[in-house]
């Protein structure tokens, strides 16, 4: 016969990982959230400055004294260009690690 003491001792246990597991699952699963979220935010920021900078800059003549200030390159483009791989990794990463926390502990 098995002790009940000693069973719901073993019940705590396996409730309180898969308690754990589970949390760690859901930051997991809305950080992948968040990440794929911002991927067309991000897309709208690329395209909105790159219609901008082809419509004001770009028919602008390198000597035209209103060009002096202005820098050819948009950071804020570069930023968009250079963010979308990243935050696809990173969307890619946390989606890994939900189904490796989903698995049970061995």
């Amino acid at each position: 016969m098995e002790d009940p003491k000693e069973r719901v001792v073993l019940d705590y246990r396996v409730s309180r990982r898969a308690k754990n597991t589970t949390r760690g699952s859901r930051i997991y699963l809305v950080s992948f959230l968040i990440c794929i979220c911002f991927l067309p935010v991000n897309c709208i920021i690329f395209n909105a400055t790159y219609y901008i900078h082809n419509a004001i800059v770009e028919p602008l003549p390198r000597s035209d004294p209103r060009m002096a200030n202005v820098d050819r390159d948009w950071p804020l483009l570069q930023l968009s260009i250079c963010s979308t791989p990243f935050f696809i990794v990173l969307a890619v990463l946390f989606l890994i690690l939900y189904f490796v926390d989903r698995q049970p502990p061995q």
